[in-house]
């Protein structure tokens, strides 16, 4: 990170900083005069205008309690499910949130969004695991159940497309009868 590079001087890291910025963020410290002395202005800025836990905790849960509900079975709509609770959770764990122990909360939020067809097939799935009267369901094994499915779907699906015909172009047709 530049801001901690102790062989550049205040304006080379400035410099550094006002060219990787765009949008908002440029205009933040845009009324700046380019000189050594406002470079730590710049970045206490920026900081105090982007780094706000609060509020990027508050996103990452959002996100995640509006993330889409599935209508229909579908292997790339499950997939991109699990990566948004997967990106949101890696978020709010390096915001320091206690995501490993939302196990519970989170395997709920995931299968409300889920099509009718998964939900059941979760629900028996969850029944045919061998767990003790106090043993929990882990978040893994939703999104195992859920890889699997999205696996299952593909296979599916390919099996049952119908290979592409093809078609010859009239005039291959043509040349390929005057070549007789």
């Amino acid at each position: 990170m530049i801001h901690k590079r102790s062989d550049l001087d205040e304006i080379q890291k400035f410099h550094y900083l006002r060219s990787a910025l765009t949008g908002g963020a440029l205009q933040v410290i845009s009324a700046l005069e380019f000189s050594p002395a406002n470079y730590i202005h710049a970045w206490e800025l920026l900081e105090n205008r982007f780094h706000n836990d609060r509020l990027l905790v508050n996103n990452h849960v959002k996100a995640l309690f509006n993330s889409a509900t599935l209508k229909s079975e579908s292997s790339m709509l499950i997939r991109k499910l699990i990566d948004t609770v997967l990106r949101n959770l890696r978020a709010l764990n390096s915001l320091d949130e206690p995501t490993e122990k939302w196990d519970t909360l989170i395997i709920y939020l995931i299968v409300t969004k889920l099509d009718a067809s998964s939900e059941r097939e979760w629900e028996n799935h969850k029944g045919a695991m061998s767990l003790g009267v106090k043993d929990k369901v882990k978040l893994e094994d939703l999104l195992s159940f859920l890889r699997n499915r999205a696996d299952m779907l593909d296979m599916i699906n390919a099996n049952h497309s119908k290979p592409k015909e093809v078609t010859h172009d009239k005039s291959e047709n043509k040349h390929h009868n005057d070549n007789k």
